[in-house]
């Protein structure tokens, strides 16, 4: 664990523009404590330092430890758990049981999905799907269920994911939200396009009616829904999908009270630069990607798969150093992110038959292997 967390400890500071001796002074901590931290040659350093180190990074110390990538028996624990009860949840006429207190609870699964420890947010999870129900409690088991499918995606539980988001969907359409409802049939349409389903993605971006949003909440799901509605049409030969970026852009720039629900990253104008980044890269538009991919997003999940795509991008341009280096921060930033993503692969796959440095290779060639590696 130490090397990991020295390299995201290290990506952190630079992130902030911050020396070693900046972070200790601001974590007051000595710069050796710094130094060991980072170069992960030992652990001699106490868990305060490492709380401190972490408040000075805005960062808790769990976020730190926690997302290191499960083990394989754990995966395959959590997809069973996960499993049995969103069967129980998607049997008819589930009521709601001791709705009280959700809040909280809904609380940590939601930051924990946020900073991408997808372990911890199928963990929670089932403990809460059995106080829920898409009827009695639809907006809340929406958001559960949302959280949950893209967590079980990220952990390799293809099949459990695909349930949860179906569920998700029931929900919010139980909740009668526009917001809510184009989030998740936009996760949907993403889900199929990865699994090759192209014909299907664009069946479930075209069903959706192209209503003015009544909310500002209502305008993040639809700007959300667009952008992939462009990556289908990309994908599939239909456009160059600049029409849809454009118009997530507009729905985007309009003003009100409400924000985006489910959390997607997707809530202002600077959030489409990644998007448009895919979009542009699923057209073999390398150089205009690379212009339009805008700076890196501030949340761990926006930015790992900024550096991801960013990856691919730079492949593409044969800059295989500053490509590799992409690949390594995305890992640093979010670890157990990378061995479900189907860019991961070949993204590495390719780094691997290209001169490198050797330790840079070495790296490369061990998040290819946990890539490849299956869950059961």
């Amino acid at each position: 664990m130490t090397s990991d967390l020295g390299r995201r400890v290290a990506y952190l500071r630079r992130r902030r523009g911050w020396s070693q001796r900046r972070l200790a002074s601001a974590a007051n901590v000595s710069n050796s404590t710094i130094s060991r931290i980072e170069n992960g040659t030992n652990s001699d350093f106490t868990i305060t330092a490492l709380t401190l180190v972490a408040a000075a990074l805005d960062h808790d110390l769990v976020s730190l430890l926690a997302a290191e990538l499960p083990d394989q028996a754990w995966r395959r624990q959590l997809g069973t758990e996960a499993r049995r009860a969103l069967v129980a949840l998607a049997a008819p006429g589930r009521p709601a049981v001791h709705p009280d207190g959700l809040h909280a609870e809904i609380t940590a699964l939601r930051e924990a999905r946020m900073r991408c420890d997808f372990a911890r947010t199928a963990a929670l999870a089932p403990a809460l799907l059995r106080r829920m129900s898409p009827t009695d409690l639809p907006q809340e088991t929406a958001h559960v269920c949302y959280d949950l499918a893209l967590s079980l995606r990220m952990l390799g539980h293809h099949g459990e994911a695909w349930l949860a988001v179906k569920i998700a969907q029931t929900a919010a359409a139980n909740a009668r939200s526009r917001a809510l409802l184009d989030t998740v049939l936009a996760l949907q349409a993403v889900f199929a396009m990865e699994d090759g389903e192209l014909a299907a993605a664009h069946a479930i971006v075209s069903s959706v009616p192209k209503i003015r949003p009544a909310t500002r909440s209502d305008a993040c799901g639809s700007a959300a829904l667009h952008l992939i509605e462009g990556l289908v049409h990309a994908h599939i030969g239909i456009s160059d999908g600049s029409d849809q970026v454009r118009d997530a852009t507009a729905l985007l720039s309009l003003d009100g009270s409400g924000t985006d629900l489910l959390d997607t990253g997707i809530d202002q104008v600077a959030d489409v630069g990644l998007w448009a980044m895919k979009i542009a890269n699923a057209t073999g538009q390398f150089a205009r990607a690379h212009d339009l991919a805008g700076p890196c997003p501030d949340d761990t999940f926006g930015a790992s798969l900024w550096h991801l795509n960013m990856c691919a991008v730079q492949l593409q341009l044969d800059d295989a150093e500053h490509a590799a280096q992409r690949l390594l921060t995305a890992h640093e930033i979010a670890p157990q992110l990378l061995p479900s993503r189907p860019e991961t692969i070949a993204c590495a796959s390719s780094l691997i038959s290209r001169r490198l440095r050797p330790d840079t290779r070495r790296r490369i060639r061990s998040i290819h292997e946990t890539a490849l590696r299956p869950v059961s």
